[in-house]
């Protein structure tokens, strides 16, 4: 699975957690989202998740459009993935 995949599921867990807390957490660790390759700067009510491979160059803010990130998990789905989800989206049903 590509990092635009992987960011969009993180982007999923923290929109979750605030959802269910009422706020993002300080650090991926601390959501159980960490990846060695994801970094992350909370500030406030918002954050930026971003790639820490300088050789890539992928950023992600809250807020911003998630269809990006979505387009390349469903990218990344096989077949078989897609048939156990809901009219072949990925998981969270955006598109």
């Amino acid at each position: 699975m590509g990092l635009q995949a992987r960011m969009y599921l993180v982007v999923l867990g923290l929109e979750d957690l605030r959802s269910r807390t009422g706020n993002y957490p300080d650090t991926l660790e601390e959501a159980l989202l960490d990846g060695p390759d994801l970094g992350y700067e909370r500030t406030g009510n918002e954050y930026v998740l971003f790639s820490m491979d300088p050789s890539v160059s992928i950023r992600y803010r809250s807020g911003d459009d998630i269809t990006p990130l979505a387009a390349a998990l469903r990218a990344a789905m096989t077949p078989a993935m897609m048939r156990g989800s809901p009219q072949g989206e990925p998981p969270g049903g955006e598109s």
